[in-house]
């Protein structure tokens, strides 16, 4: 829920350099929580949060991003460039 992310990034927006969405974990416990490297599954919805978090916080927003050679989220290489 992209507004609950916004509450937590406005707690800590003062106190920190940048916040870093992380899209980089493969493990079965984030599939199972659909975060990490599965929130690339919905590319428009990774595009959605980080879009909304830049443009409600005043420090820097950024994603990391895993790029395996066989993705987990089952899309192309290019497509997670794309991103």
């Amino acid at each position: 829920d992209p507004s609950v992310l916004l509450e937590c990034a406005k707690l800590i927006e003062g106190g920190v350099d940048g916040i870093d969405l992380n899209c980089g974990c493969p493990t079965l416990t984030a599939k199972r929580g659909g975060y990490g490297a599965w929130l690339l599954q919905n590319g428009d919805h990774v595009v959605g949060i980080v879009r909304y978090l830049a443009e409600n916080v005043s420090c820097p927003v950024t994603v990391k991003v895993r790029l395996l050679q066989t993705p987990v989220t089952g899309g192309a290489f290019e497509e997670s460039l794309a991103l």
